[in-house]
């Protein structure tokens, strides 16, 4: 079947017309460049010729060594340009690439002494670098156009080295012209492979375009017969097994397609928490920044200069960073919690023995203030958890009564069994959490009295913490209003069944 804009004649005419373009592009570059980047080639090279005479000649004021001479007449040779060495104090001169032409001797002379040379019918100077100069000269007796570079050696010998610029001219031409020969050619004979390569080509294609219409009016009968080895028969194998069992996985993408939807779903609960995270953290890091810049700031102007209120700004400064750095930590580690990065490593440890040793190392937050700590278990309990993440929950109960203590001043820990589990609380004395925020506790980043959790450095992230390893260990964790103060509390598994324990639905009042 013939279309009338088959793709093999698009195919075709658009490869040649790029292969074309792509020539004549490089004939029209070559012909406006060449010239000058071979040019300035050869320019470059006059500088490297000078450069190494003047390494080769050293402190030397004469050259009638034979290796010397060879030398330079090989370098002459090998790049096409005439050289000359004149001594100006002996006034006469020790090289000359032409033998006993004295055209270049003349030239040199009229250099050193004019400035210019006076024997070419035109001379410009087109470059000036230390003891260097290039002219571009016309002769016109010999109708040709040179370019002379000038300069003195090290041991004040004064060096010329010409290069013939028609030589230049001459070579980009003929290249100029070989390039749009070989060019016209080229595309004449990739003219022809194309079209032939792609008649053989887009026969299969035909044909299996044929096989597709008939399946999309599910006639999946239809075959795609092509008995080639290559890529289009290995796709007309494939259409014809596509042919095959497209009908039977019609239900599975369907199913397909609603589990897509779920993920879709997922993912942009992802995305909003994602949001909800970065809004939060951007707003935790701010007031620290701009307390550790401000304060930054008087140092640098010097707003108290007495080494007390440096000390204090330098105090303000380092108490903000580490407050900033222990949140980030705390992220990162709630981070890996919900993304199921850490893994529990269960085992069978004294949980009494380890709130004794927080116990005692939290000490130091109670900063002078008169607090009563009740914890009179001295049986030892064993648990089975991640011992780890069990003294991080421990760690965060006992850190939070600290801050939030009050009035009578104490904080009651206790272990208790309860439904078959080991229930470990903390109370501390103080106000009451409003109903309204006894849920929200184990948000992130959310603060029941911000302006006191501002004033010791919390995040909001402990209790998220808590909340996240619990589940880990599908086991139940609360808060609860009781006389005088409030109970955080955390069920932990006293038998070897973690493995398959899972969440239990509690009722108590105790919830």
């Amino acid at each position: 079947m013939k279309l009338k804009n088959s793709f093999r004649m698009q195919f075709a005419l658009v490869f040649v017309a790029l292969m074309a373009s792509c020539i004549l592009i490089s004939i029209l570059v070559s012909n406006l460049l060449l010239k000058t980047y071979y040019r300035n080639r050869q320019m470059g090279n006059l500088e490297e010729i000078f450069d190494r005479i003047d390494d080769r000649l050293g402190k030397r004021t004469f050259i009638s060594e034979g290796t010397i001479r060879e030398e330079l007449d090989r370098m002459s040779a090998n790049y096409n340009f005439d050289i000359c060495l004149f001594d100006r104090l002996g006034g006469v001169a020790v090289y000359s690439s032409d033998g006993n032409n004295k055209k270049l001797v003349d030239s040199l002379s009229s250099y050193i002494f004019t400035g210019e040379d006076s024997t070419a019918r035109n001379s410009e100077l087109v470059k000036e670098e230390d003891e260097i100069k290039i002219f571009r000269t016309e002769n016109e007796y010999y109708d040709t156009v040179n370019y002379d570079l000038v300069g003195v050696l090290r041991n004040g010998i004064y060096c010329l080295v010409r290069m013939n610029y028609a030589s230049v001219e001459r070579a980009a031409r003929v290249a100029n012209n070989f390039y749009a020969y070989v060019g016209i050619f080229i595309i004449l004979i990739e003219a022809i492979v194309i079209i032939v390569f792609l008649r053989r080509f887009t026969k299969p294609i035909l044909v299996m375009n044929e096989v597709a219409k008939k399946m999309a009016n599910l006639d999946f009968e239809a075959k795609a017969e092509v008995s080639s080895a290559n890529e289009i028969g290995q796709l007309a194998k494939s259409l014809n097994i596509l042919s095959e069992s497209l009908e039977q996985n019609i239900l599975e993408l369907k199913k397909a397609n609603s589990e897509l939807q779920v993920d879709l779903e997922k993912r942009e609960k992802l995305d909003e928490m994602r949001r909800d995270f970065l809004g939060n953290v951007s707003h935790e890091l701010k007031t620290p920044i701009a307390i550790i810049q401000g304060y930054a700031e008087g140092l640098k102007e010097g707003v108290n200069d007495d080494p007390e209120s440096r000390d204090f700004y330098c105090d303000v400064i380092m108490d903000e960073a580490a407050k900033m750095n222990t949140m980030v930590k705390k992220i990162l580690s709630l981070n890996k919690l919900e993304y199921g990065e850490d893994q529990l490593e269960i085992s069978r440890f004294d949980i009494t023995n380890m709130i004794q040793g927080v116990l005692s190392a939290s000490e130091v937050l109670a900063d002078g203030r008169d607090i009563k700590i009740i914890f009179d278990d001295k049986t030892p309990h064993f648990v089975f958890a991640d011992e780890y993440m069990t003294e991080e929950v421990i760690t965060n109960y006992i850190s939070n009564a600290y801050h939030y203590v009050a009035d009578e001043n104490i904080i009651r820990v206790e272990l208790k069994e309860h439904n078959g589990s080991l229930r470990f609380s903390v109370y501390n004395s103080g106000s009451h959490i409003d109903d309204d925020d006894l849920g929200k506790v184990w948000e992130k980043f959310y603060k029941v009295d911000k302006a006191r959790t501002r004033e010791y450095g919390g995040s909001g992230i402990g209790l998220s913490i808590v909340k996240a390893i619990m589940e880990l260990h599908h086991r139940e964790c609360g808060v609860r209003n009781i006389d005088n103060g409030v109970e955080f509390w955390a069920d932990f598994d006293c038998m070897a069944n973690i493995s398959t324990a899972g969440k239990e639905e509690r009722n108590d009042s105790d919830n």
